[in-house]
């Protein structure tokens, strides 16, 4: 080789006499280097995936909740409207207040009562 060219890359110089110990260094850098591609790869993978069921989950969760308060407050609702009917359950076993209710509703009287319209 030229000694111009020695002096310009001394470092090329050395890396061509040293070629079979440069090579094992490659080979392991290289096997290396694939191994930590196939880790990293099965990292970003693990990652998107569970990323995808956190917040899959996280959705299902916030549904069912949202489901959760809809049903509280029909719950509560139906409640008090069986309350209103037991209440009227009780005034209807009561005979003075199905009097009254007969003769405001379907405007019955009392005997010699007169109902004016």
């Amino acid at each position: 080789m030229n000694t111009a060219y020695r002096r310009e890359f001394p470092i090329l110089e050395q890396q061509n006499k040293e070629s079979p110990q440069n090579n094992r260094s490659s080979k392991k850098t290289n096997a290396f280097r694939r191994r930590m591609i196939t880790l990293g790869s099965l990292f970003v993978i693990s990652s998107v995936v569970f990323g995808y069921l956190h917040f899959y989950h996280n959705s299902q969760l916030a549904e069912k909740q949202h489901q959760q308060k809809k049903l509280q407050k029909e719950l509560t609702m139906l409640q008090k409207q069986n309350k209103d009917l037991d209440r009227q359950i009780k005034l209807l076993n009561d005979e003075d207040y199905v009097l009254k209710l007969a003769r405001k509703e379907y405007h019955f009287s009392k005997d010699g009562e007169i109902i004016f319209w």
